[in-house]
């Protein structure tokens, strides 16, 4: 078996490449995947069909909605502060976020997405859990439910024309939902619902 090796001089994907999936983060995984391509000889155009047509998974920065002007993503995959972090710089540039997170405690450093979450996020809706209880008094103003249609209820409640609607929880699902995977199920059935 012959193998290739793949040197990558310029991380980067042409300008008036528009990929349909948000953040500087999947600009860079497409642009590794460009280079991948290249070295294996498949032509630009085929690449760049396939990328900017790329829509991304489920529970992954997924929009699901946009309701009145409020766009709705499902990122429930997000069970770390890092993940969460990622998604919120992916969708704000304005202070316009309803952030839907919490839930059950790992025991990871959160200092940094708490510093991080007045920046991107107009208002925080925390589910119970574990991981809640030891953050709620580092978010000012937010509330915390027990159900997650309390919470969505909440977050529409809370959003205008123009602002986002994300659950991105930082931590486990357990104890309210049998995994991620449901609650991200869940929060898409409810959307829908309204």
């Amino acid at each position: 078996i012959q193998s290739k090796v793949l040197v990558v001089d310029e991380m980067k994907l042409p300008d008036t490449w528009v990929l349909k999936i948000p953040g500087m983060h999947n600009r860079y995984n497409a642009a590794l995947a460009l280079a991948v391509a290249r070295a294996y000889g498949i032509n630009d155009d085929i690449s760049r069909k396939a990328l900017t047509s790329f829509a991304g998974v489920p529970g992954r920065l997924e929009l699901i909605a946009e309701k009145k002007g409020v766009k709705v993503y499902n990122d429930t995959t997000a069970t770390t502060p890092e993940a969460t972090m990622v998604a919120l710089k992916a969708l704000g540039s304005e202070k316009n976020i309803v952030l839907i997170m919490g839930g059950t405690d790992k025991g990871l450093d959160m200092n940094t997405l708490l510093a991080e979450i007045p920046q991107y996020v107009k208002r925080t809706i925390l589910l119970a859990g574990t991981g809640t209880s030891r953050i709620l008094q580092w978010i000012p103003d937010a509330s915390v439910f027990d159900t997650l249609e309390a919470a969505v209820t909440e977050a529409f409640s809370s959003a205008e024309s123009g602002d986002i609607i994300l659950l991105s929880p930082a931590f486990a699902s357990f104890g309210m939902f049998k995994n991620e995977y449901d609650r991200g199920d869940q929060f898409n059935a409810l959307v829908k619902a309204l």
